[in-house]
């Protein structure tokens, strides 16, 4: 699991939840303005949790269908126009 937006208050929930998990590892921590794609694309992750900002967000989606990577995501505020795109 590759937690986008890790360093935040629910993204390091996720890191500890997965932590803890005896069926999952993270595989990757990133942040907004690291390069995700490679992150994900170098870690081998298949899901990628995201809890960052409704601006990166949606990129964020973006980048992970692109890769391959199953995205979750707990961030708020996509229009539905966003959500519509993503669909």
């Amino acid at each position: 699991v590759a937690v986008a937006g890790a360093r935040g208050r629910m993204g390091s929930e996720v890191v500890r939840a997965v932590s803890g998990a005896g069926d999952m590892r993270v595989a990757a921590e990133i942040e907004v303005g690291e390069d995700l794609e490679a992150a994900l694309l170098d870690s081998g992750a298949t899901t990628m949790v995201d809890f960052t900002v409704p601006e990166s967000a949606f990129g964020n989606i973006r980048t992970a269908l692109r890769a391959g990577v199953v995205p979750l995501v707990g961030t708020t505020g996509l229009t539905r126009a966003q959500l519509d795109e993503i669909r």
